[in-house]
């Protein structure tokens, strides 16, 4: 009887073992429908967040497969084989049979070795000149917005109060994309930043020191944020995203590519619209002007952004690639706010309520055209030319009531800045040897630029103009620049790269009142020089030292003008020169280790939103000023952190020594300070590519100018799903206890006569939605990146 029960019970597990099974077939060919025999066909569980092997096989003479899965379970199939490109399925659930028909295997441009290797890249690599950020190294990026992954990034400090960013402690970072830097202004960059989707994003590199062949311009580094292009057939992504705070916030995404052969079209396309809502407290106190002033704005502004780019890449020959981009910028911002301020001037008291409207509409379009030709395996040469088209119109509306007096008084500020700017480069880079390589280059920059900005009182008779403010500007800006760079590879640890760059600047600044402002004709040599040693695989020392310069921005020379009330304005300065910085930098990797120590010293430096009195005028203007010194000796120190498989994060320290000295005030302000900031971000995995993350971020007192920032911290919170068709779904909660979003500063400079605090309250909480949808299919491209010839022109739109 047992022996009937045991065979009865063998007999009916192995029907329900038979029965579990399922088969995955296929045939692979070729381009041209021959069957490929004997390719590896790899089976992977895709319910994993790591590359879980499953099953494989290889394929027959015909090129035909099968594979067995248990039903239940979601895979996808990777076919490689020698001498073809590697295809990989997408994600798919096995609940049956399945046939995937037939795989087209394309043609490899290179002969893979015998053995293939496929590894993951760790969140961070430390080079001697930057720090990599591999976005998609982290499964928590996956549905964030790029200003949240570069606010956990090492050395960056992102303020969305105060619309900055700023990396190793320092103030007026260039951001680019794809080695095109953004122009827009600080908010709309952050909008554009915050709006962007980080699944369209391959890394980010924090460029501390640029090397000779990037422009000069930049004290404070450069952020690249390079995206996920160009891939085999019609591949895309469409994503969306919906916040609220105190107000609503939307926007959506298309970004599509299609490559064939020789060609390459890509397109991206996004729409973003944010009502926020800020308030702001000012708080003056002036023995020079006999006022106290209490000052409160409620501030509505909505911003609509719309970006258009689209290019086309032709290969020409297997050595000549021609190409051409058009990108189109529209921001329409527009702000209803009131100000109630309370003054006091011996013991007359006065209370004023300013109502204003502003627009600040711009548009901006640039045309590129490009070409890149290889002479040999070891000498190629790319040619960029660019025109930009830029304009700006800021128009602003102000009503004045005067409770006490019952008396009304109408002003208006109006600013109108058309920029054209024609960009001409040339790059040329030899490989004498694996050792050994030279590039050199060249780049001319021409730009004619106004700005007519008028300031008047609208009376029963028409708008009486105040010949204080208003102006006709224009300028003539010519920078030549000329570039040699030589890396060599000293034995398998050392590698040195030494580069000099030269630019000519020559500017013309005039205007209808005053007439020539400023002629300048200056030569720069820009030396730079990086050392590597690597004394294994997973160690490296770097030393660099880097010569840069900072130009003002075209608003700064072109002041714009904001009136809080009629006895407080928010402007640029056109009499700001350009500031000049050295640099040194040691970094030191070892396993996931990072850690950074640099000294800058910065002549001349320009410090934006300082406190001054206009006492003939008897208003508080808040601009920006030039210093004298300002040297900074910065630690960077970060490592990740692995409790357990399902519990990971990562932490920063940051520390900062400040010297700062400046003559704009009545006696010399000169001020050493210190400050710090600790970050940490933890994540932990729900499994089925669930995910929750907390970030938190504490900002210690730091100086800017006079200005001391008071002590912040922040804390975020988010959750992220990745369903199996690509779908992802992410919720995020930014500054959740409303203690990130208040920046409030006070200045040091009572021997000026001035007492002056400034407030910025942000919203807080903010709460996020984010979803993104993968389009088509395709395999990763090896197609280059390329740059167009105007990085630093369009940085200084902004």
């Amino acid at each position: 009887m047992v022996h009937k029960v045991l065979t009865f019970a063998f007999l009916l597990g192995t029907a329900i073992s038979a029965y579990g099974q399922y088969q995955i077939s296929g045939r692979t060919v070729d381009n041209e429908n021959v069957g490929v025999a004997f390719a590896h066909v790899l089976l992977f569980d895709a319910t994993s967040e790591q590359e879980t092997f499953v099953a494989g096989t290889t394929t027959d003479g015909e090129g035909g497969f099968v594979l067995s899965i248990e039903q239940g379970t979601s895979v996808y199939v990777q076919v490689q084989v020698l001498g073809y490109v590697t295809y990989r399925t997408e994600d798919f659930f096995v609940d049956g049979n399945v046939d995937l028909g037939q795989l087209i295997l394309e043609q490899g441009s290179q002969q893979l070795d015998e053995v293939t290797v496929v590894g993951r890249k760790p969140l961070f690599e430390q080079r001697v000149d930057r720090t990599v950020v591999n976005v998609q190294g982290s499964v928590t990026n996956i549905g964030n917005n790029v200003l949240n992954v570069l606010s956990k990034s090492p050395m960056v400090r992102v303020n969305r109060a105060g619309n900055e960013i700023s990396m190793m402690g320092k103030q007026g970072v260039v951001v680019m994309i794809d080695d095109k830097p953004v122009q827009l202004e600080p908010l709309d960059l952050m909008n554009l930043l915050g709006n962007m989707s980080s699944n369209n994003i391959e890394s980010i590199e924090l460029i501390t020191s640029p090397p000779s062949n990037y422009d000069a311009q930049g004290n404070a580094g450069i952020i690249n944020i390079k995206t996920i292009r160009g891939e085999e057939g019609f591949s895309g992504q469409w994503s969306s995203n919906l916040a609220y705070g105190r107000r609503p916030k939307y926007g959506s995404g298309l970004n599509l590519s299609y490559q064939r052969d020789r060609w390459y079209a890509y397109a991206n396309l996004s729409v973003n619209i944010a009502h926020d809502y800020e308030q702001v407290y000012i708080q003056t106190e002036s023995t020079e002007l006999g006022t106290t002033a209490d000052l409160f704005s409620l501030r509505k502004p909505t911003t609509g952004l719309y970006t258009l780019e689209s290019g086309l890449e032709y290969k020409m020959t297997p050595k000549t690639t021609i190409g051409a981009l058009v990108s189109v910028l529209y921001s329409d911002w527009e702000m209803d706010s009131w100000t109630r301020t309370l003054s006091i001037r011996g013991t007359d008291s006065t209370k004023l309520r300013t109502t204003s409207y502003e627009e600040n509409k711009l548009f901006r379009t640039l045309v590129n055209l490009n070409m890149q030709h290889t002479f040999s395996e070891r000498s190629k040469l790319s040619l960029d030319y660019d025109l930009i088209k830029f304009e700006r119109k800021n128009p602003t509306r102000y009503m004045a009531e005067y409770e006490m007096e019952g008396t009304t008084n109408e002003f208006v500020s109006s600013a109108t800045t058309p920029v054209t700017v024609h960009v001409l480069k040339s790059d040329l880079e030899h490989r004498f040897s694996d050792k050994l390589t030279l590039e050199y280059g060249v780049k001319g920059s021409f730009s004619d630029f106004g700005n007519q900005v008028v300031v008047g009182e609208q009376e029963d008779s028409g708008l009486v103009e105040d010949p204080n403010f208003t102006d006709d500007y224009s300028m003539d800006e010519r920078i030549y620049a000329a570039y040699s760079s030589l890396g060599h590879q000293f034995g398998p640890k050392w590698k040195l790269q030494a580069g000099l760059r030269y630019e000519y600047y020559d500017l013309d600044l005039s205007s209808t009142n005053s007439g020539r402002i400023t002629q300048r004709s200056q030569g720069y040599l820009f030396p730079s020089t990086f050392l590597t040693y690597r004394p294994s695989e997973r160690q490296e020392w770097g030393l660099s030292y880097v010569s840069r310069i900072q130009r003002p921005g075209f608003l700064i020379l072109a002041p714009y003008f904001y009136f809080f009330d009629e006895n407080t304005l928010f402007t640029g300065n056109p009499s700001i020169l350009p500031s000049r910085s050295n640099q040194f930098q040691l970094n030191f990797s070892h396993k996931g280790l990072m850690a950074n120590l640099q000294y800058n010293w910065e002549s001349d430096p320009v410090l934006d939103q300082q406190p001054t009195l206009d006492l003939e005028g008897q208003l508080l203007v808040v601009r920006p000023i030039q210093g004298e010194k300002r040297n900074a000796l910065t630690l960077n120190v970060s490592h990740p952190i692995k409790l357990a498989d399902w519990w990971n994060g990562h932490f920063n320290i940051l520390a900062t020594r400040l010297y700062q000295s400046l003559d704009n005030y009545s006696e010399p302000f000169i001020k050493t300070s210190y400050n710090y900031e600790l970050g940490l971000v933890q994540n932990w995995d729900l499994g089925k590519k669930s995910v929750i993350e907390m970030s938190a971020n504490y900002y210690s007192p730091y100086y800017f100018g006079v200005m001391e920032i008071d002590p912040r911290f922040q804390l975020d919170l988010g959750l992220r799903k990745k369903f199996r068709s690509g779908i992802v779904l992410a919720f995020n909660i930014s500054d959740v206890f409303d203690t990130g979003s208040q920046w409030p500063s006070n200045s040091d400079i009572d021997n000026y006569g001035l007492d002056y605090g400034f407030k910025f309250d942000g919203e807080g909480p903010v709460f996020r939605l984010n979803l993104s949808m993968p389009i088509g299919r395709g395999k990763p491209s090896d197609r280059s990146k390329r740059q167009t010839g105007s990085e630093e022109m369009q940085r200084r739109l902004n």
